[in-house]
């Protein structure tokens, strides 16, 4: 009985283990808490059976403390009482702090809780093998493996994990069967187990366990084969064929993570495959074309364009196996493989490209347009031809491109397509002629901008400005009336790409009264081109266009040309313009002007 309150840490300071072991029977609880943990720090022997007795207790915090103290005692005076408390306790705190006492205790609590492993309470079972898994002594496997055949899952899934951390040899037949039982989490964990003991012995359950197991077990066999290494490392390397291309990219990731390497050719196959880096594959060779041409109808795109990649790389050898996919494939390898034909550039491949001309696909119908255009096989010009007057729109831009790419015995042909019905084909006409650049085609471009169709005006613009014929200049001066914007910023573009001077003077009005902003700005940019000095008081003039946009374009003209008569004009600019982009152009033209004068 206390008169007083016991001073717990004037007991503990003096190891007072006898009053401590008396407070331990005071009636305020946080006196018996204080009074238990002292006992556990001082580690005295003759503590051991009152703290034990605390293990019976009702409340649930000193019943914790107290095992937690005797985990801090050691030695065999607290491993019965605690193993005792373990198959009565209820509480999941109180049941964890005893799990960690008695490992704490290590070898001196395996007999006694090989004996609990009979415990008809399943959390008794469970937690048994926990502890003797953490404890790992070689004694407790056989009566582990005896726990394999318990009725509860839960139970054997512990077993199988302790017997892994245990690590015995002994345990590996044993582990093998477990793969088969009937519960997936039992297997898994068996997997684990047997990677953890390493033995040679597994390899074969987990290979069979990878071949055939769900995927939870198929993935805990092969980082089992990961870690047992040496020869598990060629049954796992194995896998990398696996139809299956989860197990596949699976026993990648391991190997590539053990820094394995392929032996020979065909493994690096496997292992690039699985690894999906299809881009390396082309170093191979042949051997690498019949799974690149099967990836051609994957469903992402990069993958495609990897495959594709690969076998350009490959060339020639490809082309055989390709055509029979762009003849025989699905919508994906059809178009891939006309794209791959394109890049190889073989003649072998001109037949079978015309042949999908009329594929129902437009997708593929485009990748063999532009394939033909790629070869340059001249035979390929009637059916071009033909794709640029069809029916489908979008293929004629593409057929218009592979013509151009052809060149020179193509614009006769292309200059009669200039009078066809289809507006279409005559715009993709023009477009190719301009492409091709040939002076030849100019005079039939000039009569085409007088088209009913602006667009089809625009492209002759276009055409002719990439052409630079001298002969175009009055056609393009003459556009420049054109009631359409688009078709008088392209002549003002044009004329400025021919460079002659008959063109300053229209080039002129276009900037100083053209009602469109753009065509001003281009009409400036012409100017530049063009290059007199006869144009620079015009442009100093437009320095006061009302749209910032003109200006900032003829601030920057001027600065290139370098003429010193644009000195003051762009100072005056600089100083009153408010318009940040306007005012630096004109700082910067100041700048190249006054580096240019030295």
């Amino acid at each position: 009985m206390w008169l007083f309150k016991p001073n717990i840490e004037s007991l503990a300071s003096s190891r007072n283990v006898k009053g401590l072991v008396k407070a331990l029977e005071h009636k305020e609880l946080p006196v018996r808490l204080a009074a238990t943990r002292a006992l556990g720090k001082i580690k005295e022997a003759a503590a051991s059976e009152p703290l034990a007795d605390l293990l019976k207790e009702k409340n649930v915090k000193l019943r914790t403390e107290a095992a937690r103290a005797l985990g801090e005692i050691g030695g065999a005076g607290t491993v019965e009482p605690l193993v005792a408390a373990l198959q009565k306790e209820t509480h999941w705190d109180v049941r964890e702090s005893i799990a960690e006492a008695l490992v704490k205790a290590d070898t001196l609590a395996v007999e006694p809780l090989i004996k609990a492993l009979r415990h008809p309470r399943l959390d008794v079972r469970t937690q048994t093998t926990q502890i003797l898994g953490r404890i790992k002594d070689v004694r407790s496997v056989n009566p582990l493996i005896e726990v394999l055949q318990d009725k509860d899952a839960e139970v054997r899934a512990q077993a199988v994990r302790a017997l892994g951390k245990v690590g015995d040899p002994d345990a590996v037949p044993p582990l093998g069967k477990a793969l088969q039982d009937k519960d997936a989490d039992v297997r898994r964990q068996a997997a684990q187990g047997l990677g953890l003991i390493g033995d040679n012995r597994a390899i074969d359950p987990l290979t069979e366990a990878l071949r055939h197991g769900n995927w939870g077990t198929q993935q805990r066999a092969a980082e089992a084969l990961g870690k047992i290494g040496g020869p598990a490392l060629e049954s796992l390397a194995l896998f990398l064929q696996d139809t299956d291309v989860e197990v596949s990219r699976l026993t990648a990731k391991i190997l590539a993570e053990l820094e394995w390497q392929p032996s020979n050719d065909e493994e690096k196959l496997y292992y690039l495959l699985a690894k999906r880096k299809l881009k390396q594959l082309g170093a191979l060779g042949p051997i690498a074309i019949e799974h690149l041409i099967m990836a051609l109808q994957d469903d992402l795109a990069n993958i495609r364009e990897e495959a594709v990649e690969a076998l350009e790389k490959i060339g020639s050898p490809a082309v055989e196996p390709l055509v029979t996919a762009l003849q025989e494939g699905d919508k994906h390898s059809r178009i891939q493989a006309a794209a791959v034909l394109g890049r190889i550039g073989d003649e072998r491949a001109v037949d079978p490209l015309i042949g999908v001309l009329k594929d129902k696909e437009p997708e593929v119908q485009i990748q063999a347009v532009r394939a033909l255009g790629k070869v340059g096989e001249l035979k390929a010009v009637s059916p071009l031809l033909a794709a640029l007057k069809g029916r489908d729109d979008s293929v004629r831009p593409h057929a218009a491109e592979a013509l151009a790419r052809l060149g020179e015995p193509t614009v006769d042909l292309l200059k009669t397509e200039l009078t066809h019905t289809h507006s279409s084909v005559r715009q993709h006409a023009a477009a190719a002629l301009g492409s091709i650049g040939l002076p030849t085609a100019v005079p039939a471009l000039i009569g085409l901008l007088r088209d009913k169709v602006w667009a089809v005006r625009q492209q002759a613009v276009r055409a002719l400005g990439a052409i630079r014929d001298k002969r175009a200049v009055k056609a393009l001066v003459r556009a420049q009336r054109d009631e359409v914007m688009e078709i008088r910023r392209e002549a003002a573009e044009a004329l400025g790409r021919i460079g002659k001077v008959d063109a300053i003077e229209p080039l002129t009005t276009a900037l100083r009264n053209d009602t469109a902003t753009e065509v001003r700005r281009q009409a400036a940019e012409a100017l530049g081109e063009i290059g007199d000095t006869r144009v620079v008081l015009a442009l100093i003039t437009a320095l006061g266009d009302l749209e910032s946009q003109v200006r900032e374009c003829v601030a920057t003209v001027l600065g290139k040309m370098g003429d010193v008569q644009a000195v003051d004009p762009l100072t005056e600019l600089s100083k009153r313009e408010t318009h940040g982009k306007v005012k630096k152009a004109a700082t910067d033209a100041l700048h190249r002007l006054k580096a240019a004068s030295g």
